[in-house]
């Protein structure tokens, strides 16, 4: 493809390649306007969006954000069929956390576990404690995932590991489900490793909190998502679990994020994202530049967007 990656081997596999196509032809468009559009309109080329360190919060640091009284955003999704869009208030997606978890324990020989504390077992044993903060101390009704995603322990067959790593993510709509997965965790790694005869340190990283749209901000570009793809296409979507480090935008000044459809099965545009195969229908493309370019008249007819009451 001709916009394959440059590195052999590497993707992202997101839609971000579509993301900044859109911004591109948005700035092209605006740059011709220029007369006509009245107020300020800041076009943001992001990088670093799924890293804790954050790429928005470096735009922030920098000022980007002074003076912004609203902020547009949106996502190409594999999940939604090419022609439709969703724009819904309130937490959309979820709060994105990392942490490590490292056991200690005391190594030996494979064939003597009894002399031993394994390290690899217990780290084991922990995944499976770890799962039940989810389902069976979060409420069913309050989304949370919690995911071990690596574990690292041991070298040789028949040497017992001293010492090993789990490595994963947590993920909430709301801070109050954060604070608790977070505060339960330190609690249950830390009693569960010292009644198996170990140690073990959890190194908690915060990363972007959840995305929530601005309920008045949603109402106000309800207009033009329904201008830009007909009233029927606009379709309700339910919150999703992925992270968006546009959600520190959301805390300094009314946002929308929009999804916009880009599925095709026809095509093979249908693979989950961050899948090998991932590909979007670039027909995508013209529809959220058409929602952009009517979210930016509406915001300029008025000279401003809703404000936070």
């Amino acid at each position: 493809m001709d916009y394959k990656s440059t590195i052999p081997g590497r993707m992202h596999a997101c839609g971000h390649d579509g993301h900044t196509a859109i911004q591109l032809g948005l700035t092209k468009i605006l740059s011709e306007l220029r007369t006509e559009v009245r107020g300020e309109i800041r076009l943001l080329f992001q990088p670093a969006e799924e890293v804790i360190e954050s790429g928005a919060r470096h735009f922030i640091e920098k000022g980007v954000l002074s003076g912004v009284d609203a902020i547009l955003g949106l996502h190409l999704m594999s999940d939604i069929a090419v022609g439709s869009m969703s724009l819904m208030p309130g937490a959309i997606m979820a709060s994105m956390d990392r942490f490590t978890i490292e056991v200690r324990g005391s190594g030996g020989h494979g064939a003597f576990p009894h002399q031993t504390r394994d390290a690899l077992v217990i780290a084991a044993s922990l995944i499976g404690e770890l799962q039940m903060l989810v389902s069976r101390r979060i409420d069913p009704l309050q989304p949370a995932v919690l995911t071990v995603g690596a574990i690292h322990a041991g070298t040789v067959f028949n040497v017992i590991s001293g010492r090993a790593e789990l490595c994963g993510t947590v993920r909430a709509l709301t801070a109050s489900v954060r604070d608790f997965i977070e505060t339960e965790m330190q609690s249950l790694v830390k009693y569960h490793t010292l009644a198996l005869g170990g140690e073990a340190s959890v190194d908690y990283q915060r990363g972007s909190p959840s995305v929530v749209n601005d309920k008045s901000l949603v109402d106000f570009l309800a207009p033009a998502m329904v201008a830009a793809i007909g009233e029927k296409s606009v379709i309700s979507f339910d919150p999703i679990m992925g992270g968006e480090d546009f959600a520190y935008y959301g805390q300094l000044a009314p946002s929308a994020f929009a999804f916009v459809g880009a599925r095709n099965p026809g095509i093979a545009a249908d693979r989950p994202h961050h899948h090998p195969s991932f590909n979007i229908d670039e027909a995508s493309l013209p529809i959220a530049l058409r929602y952009l370019l009517n979210g930016v008249e509406r915001m300029s007819s008025s000279f401003s967007a809703p404000q936070r009451p």
